[in-house]
């Protein structure tokens, strides 16, 4: 199953109000981010995570930070740390300070 834009504001409704083309070009560039074979049985979870990383930096962005002691972090960030840490993908183009 891939991430859409449908998928996405499913799971995550408070991405509703964002603009189509942006939640695409999110999901798009989580994609490119992120190799399936790399990221194995986890990769649509990494891409929704990623993509939903990307627009909650956006003005659409309605959650709180996690501050870290790396540094300040969103929810789905931290989320797609540790799928990448099961993944076995640590290196799989992660932004740890993003």
């Amino acid at each position: 199953m891939a991430v859409t834009l449908a998928s996405l504001r499913l799971r995550y409704p408070e991405y509703d109000n964002a603009a189509d083309a942006l939640v695409t070009a999110c999901i798009t560039a989580a994609e490119a981010e992120y190799s399936e074979g790399t990221c194995s049985a986890l990769y649509d979870e990494i891409v929704l995570e990623a993509a939903c990383h990307r627009l909650s930096l956006t003005a659409y962005g309605r959650e709180m930070a996690i501050d870290r002691a790396s540094g300040v972090i969103t929810k789905h960030q931290a989320r797609l740390q540790e799928l990448a840490l099961a993944a076995g993908s640590v290196s799989a183009g992660i932004a740890w300070d993003d």
